[in-house]
């Protein structure tokens, strides 16, 4: 597809799971099967680099199987959570850590375990009123970290320089850089805590609907797991299966549809974009 698009950006937009056993219950024994998945990193980036290039760019072509039918956060969160750094650019390095946090970035447990979705910092040079910082930061849509030295003279601190590693190994020179969420699934920390709360009520109403009619071990199973979650979000602003809570996090009421990779392409498109679809059995009739 790349040969007759030669001047757009083509990228593909799939299932990044390489197996997914949901959780289940063995009645027989009164016991929960916990979830068992395997996510593909290379194909998360690909996921990545298909909702970027749709809110930097109009020429895109994403080819998308079903998934683009499923949840994938928040468009507008996502789009306004990035933020955007450039050589020469004084910033306030607790402000720009604070806002990789907030991005869903994470500081690595193992310095030479550098994954994407991951940042790293760590002070170059000290010589008295001089201070050089190297942060090395993964976004998941990119191939390879980049490197952003910043140079603190007299307290104030300026991006110095920015580099992009290609597949080669080499070093190339970037003016500026713009940086999206680590995960799909942001929310504003001013939000976070709302949408907590509705969880929470929606799970004291299911744990006593359960115990009404007698389900003991599905309750406490519930309860356990939900808690857990919020424990998580509140916390790191993420949990695994945060997609089970998009409702809450968009403030939609039941039964509405999630935002998907289509509510992307509208988005950037401001509505002008076109849909091919093929085996229209399984997903037109998501589409209405």
């Amino acid at each position: 597809l790349r040969s007759f698009f030669k001047e757009n950006a083509v990228e593909l937009f799939v299932s990044y799971y390489n197996s997914y056993v949901p959780e289940s219950f063995v009645e027989t024994t009164g016991t929960y099967v916990a979830k068992k998945c395997s996510v593909n990193d290379e194909i998360d980036a690909l996921r990545h680099r298909a909702t970027r290039a749709l809110l930097e760019r109009k020429d895109v072509v994403v080819v998308a199987s079903v998934s683009c039918i499923y949840g994938l956060g928040l468009p507008a969160e996502y789009l306004d959570a990035s933020t955007s750094i450039a050589v020469n650019n004084e910033v306030v390095l607790l402000e720009l850590i604070e806002r990789l946090e907030a991005m869903l970035y994470t500081r690595p447990d193992n310095a030479d375990e550098m994954l994407r979705g991951n940042y790293q910092l760590s002070a170059a040079n000290l010589f008295g009123s001089e201070e050089t910082h190297i942060l090395s930061l993964w976004p998941p849509h990119e191939r390879f970290p980049a490197r952003v030295e910043l140079e603190t003279q007299n307290d104030v601190t300026s991006i110095k320089s920015i580099l992009s590693t290609n597949e080669a190994g080499g070093m190339a020179q970037l003016e500026s850089l713009h940086i999206f969420p680590a995960k799909h699934h942001v929310i504003a920390e001013d939000r976070m805590e709302e949408a907590c709360l509705k969880i929470e009520h929606e799970m004291k109403d299911r744990v006593r609907e359960l115990t009404y009619i007698g389900k003991l071990v599905e309750a406490q199973r519930l309860q356990q797991r939900v808690v857990n979650d919020l424990l998580l979000l509140r916390e790191t602003g993420f949990c695994p299966g945060a997609e089970n809570y998009s409702r809450h996090f968009a403030g939609r009421d039941a039964g509405e549809p999630p935002d998907t990779l289509m509510d992307y392409m509208s988005m950037a498109g401001n509505g002008d974009w076109l849909l091919v679809v093929d085996e229209s059995h399984v997903t037109l009739p998501q589409l209405k």
